[in-house]
Formats: structure tokens, C-alpha cells, sequence
């Protein structure tokens, strides 16, 4: 960051600001609009209870499940259970959380299945 050449040092700071400031001054979702998006979240999850990141069919990740049920919270939409499933289906012995249930566990992928867990809980305390 402070070893680029003098000018290009501050474009981060600038995207930063500028990121910020739109997010600022967006314009709230009228309840059709909100109504649309959070089926449309809906339609991402899966049999297994996770979510993927598109609408084309793919799996569920963590990832993409744990953003779902964010959006969802924010939204106002209602998550159920049905997630706890699939990412507990990642869990490892060594307690760490895969993205899949197929792969290796990685520091990421355990924050964001923590991340998840945390939003399923918040759901059976709150919902």
C-alpha cells in the first residue's frame, strides 16, 4: 500500500470512500422489491439445505449459505433449520468446516461455517 508510487497510494482509500458513500445514499427496497429478492435467495438453496451461489444447479457451499442466510436476516425473510443440515454435513473431526462436504476444511471455511452457525442460532433464539 504505501510502497506504490505516490499517486496510485491513495486509490485504495478512494474505492473505500466511495463504496461507502454509495452505500449511504442507496435507496431503500420498496416491499415488492424486497418481497423479490428474498425469493430469490430462496431459490438458491438446495435439497440438502445449503445454498449455491447461482440459480443455474450447482452445490452447496458454506459460502454461499452462510451470505444466504445473512441476506435473509437483513431482508426480513424467515431461514429455517433446514442449513444446519449441510453444514454440519462439513463439519470435520478436527472441527473445522469445509466448504463442501467433499473437501478439506480451511481457515476461511471455518469462520464462515461459524458465521453460518451463529446465523442458525440467532433464527431458533429468535424466529
Amino acid at each position: 500500500f504505501m510502497t506504490m508510487p505516490s499517486p496510485l497510494r491513495f486509490i485504495p482509500l478512494l474505492v473505500l470512500a466511495l463504496s461507502t458513500a454509495s452505500a449511504t445514499y442507496a435507496a431503500p427496497l420498496s416491499g415488492p422489491e424486497r418481497e423479490a429478492t428474498i425469493q430469490y435467495v430462496v431459490g438458491l438453496r438446495n435439497r440438502d439445505g445449503g445454498y449455491r451461489n447461482t440459480l443455474a444447479p450447482g452445490p452447496s457451499t458454506v459460502g454461499a449459505t452462510s451470505a444466504s442466510l445473512r441476506a435473509l436476516k437483513y431482508l426480513g425473510g424467515r431461514p429455517d433449520l433446514r442449513p444446519l443440515t449441510f453444514v454440519n454435513s462439513c463439519m470435520k473431526e478436527d472441527g473445522g468446516i469445509a466448504d463442501t462436504p467433499q473437501v478439506a476444511p480451511t481457515v476461511r471455511s471455518t469462520a464462515v461455517g461459524l458465521m453460518a452457525l451463529v446465523e442458525l442460532q440467532a433464527a431458533l433464539k429468535f424466529g
